[in-house]
């Protein structure tokens, strides 16, 4: 089982960390109130910001709260009774000398019995809730993390596309402006290329509006707000860092993923409620004291004890209900970690793969350059064809457009892993 102290130190250190970071956000965000230029957004600052500003996160915080008021009612002891009774005697009666009364003070001891389990259930539950709340905030990072390196692939993207449209432009122009110098059918193929430019330059230019979209609804921001991100440090360590070994981050796993630690308190949980439900078997006790008067003006004292005979209810429903609880708990740990270790084996195959295609994609763009090159200079000395010189940069084009999209399934692949084992493992400032 977990311990509730090294729970504990995990969120608060999960937590400082980002809150730590989001002071450096508020300048990165407010210095053209202070007349200076404003900062670039790093994925890490993107993902304290996120923690702190995601309203999303508002529900995870108010079930913790609620567990905190749930823990405060366990820990009260029920209120004792007082009871009372006053009788005048009516009608004709001889010797009656004083009315009758009786005063009782009773208390129901039954609840001692479960008392310290009911605490232990409830700490578990304020320990889970702060759990849940912990893996919360580490997925709204996660994502805000993975929106700051989308987005910035995205307006690299767009580059790409304005400049291939600017160069295809200008090269038409000049075409257009050599007039009889040049074929119709070289004039016809250049402003195809500069046409179809102009069209992905227009699709690149939604996809970044998209991204930012994406990233301000990430960061909790308003979607006007205008974000400038700085991750091409983050993007090389994706392509760079070592990967770790599957067997250590499955090792690690039950200690290192909020959820399945915030199972563990539920469990932990669900077995101190079973056990109240078993000593809830125990009959009702009512233990007080009594004082009394008849109508002789004799006045009686004692004790009085009330026990529930459990005939019918002897509580074996609700101790079948927690015992299925429990079981379905640790069903479903066992089933959570299977699925992470699966999960683990999947991100990393799936890392390593794409690692090895973005190389081949920087290969083949290279020799796509060199031919794009290659055919330019053969058609200026009237050896080929224009529409094999826009073919060709069509390729190169192709190609950075192909390694753009592995770099942003690189990065969603990274982001996968990271929800898989719960921790951050890249370094991305």
């Amino acid at each position: 089982m977990v311990k509730t102290e090294s729970i504990r130190y995990f969120g608060s250190g999960f937590i400082l960390k980002h809150v730590l970071l989001t002071f450096g956000i508020f300048f990165a965000l407010h210095l053209p109130l202070f007349g200076l230029e404003a900062r670039h957004l790093t994925p890490a600052q993107a993902a304290a910001l996120a923690v702190v500003a995601n309203p999303v996160l508002k529900a995870a915080r108010d079930a913790k709260t609620a567990a905190a008021a749930e823990r405060l009612q366990a820990g009260l002891l029920p209120n004792p009774n007082i009871t009372g009774s006053r009788d005048r005697v009516t009608g004709s009666v001889h010797d009656v000398r004083s009315e009758t009364y009786s005063v009782g003070v009773d208390w129901e001891i039954t609840k001692l019995l479960t008392l310290g389990s009911s605490l232990r259930t409830a700490d578990a539950r304020y320990a889970a809730a702060g759990l849940d709340l912990t893996w919360e905030e580490f997925q709204t990072a996660n994502t805000a993390r993975l929106e700051v390196l989308k987005y910035a692939l995205a307006e690299k993207g767009l580059l790409v596309a304005r400049k291939a449209e600017q160069d295809l432009a200008v090269n038409a122009s000049q075409i257009r402006a050599a007039g009889v110098n040049e074929t119709e059918l070289t004039l016809a193929a250049a402003e195809a290329a500069a046409a179809q430019a102009k069209v992905a330059r227009l699709a690149e230019e939604q996809a970044v509006e998209d991204e930012r979209l994406a990233l301000n609804a990430a960061l909790g921001l308003p979607p006007e707000e205008k974000i400038v991100v700085l991750a091409e440090t983050a993007l090389k360590a994706l392509r760079s860092q070592d990967l770790p070994d599957a067997a250590v981050l499955n090792l690690a796993l039950e200690k290192t993923r909020p959820d399945l630690l915030a199972l563990a308190m539920g469990q932990q949980s669900q077995d101190a409620k079973l056990r109240a439900a078993i000593l809830g078997q125990f009959p009702t006790v009512s233990l007080g004291v009594q004082q009394a008067r008849d109508t002789g003006d004799i006045t009686t004292r004692g004790v009085t004890l009330t026990v529930a005979i459990p005939i019918f209810d002897r509580n074996q429903g609700a101790v079948a209900a927690e015992k299925a609880s429990r079981q379905l708990l640790a069903d479903e740990f066992i089933a959570r970690v299977a699925t992470a270790h699966s999960d683990v084996a999947k991100a990393l195959a799936d890392f390593r793969l794409i690692r090895r295609q973005l190389d081949a994609t920087e290969t083949a763009l290279a020799a796509r350059r060199r031919l794009a090159v290659a055919l330019e200079k053969a058609f200026r000395e009237n050896g080929v064809e224009a529409a094999l010189v826009y073919t060709a940069r069509a390729d190169v084009t192709s190609s950075e457009g192909d390694l753009l999209k592995l770099e942003t399934t690189l990065a969603e692949t990274a982001a996968a892993l990271a929800l898989a084992t719960g921790n951050e493992l890249f370094a991305q400032p």
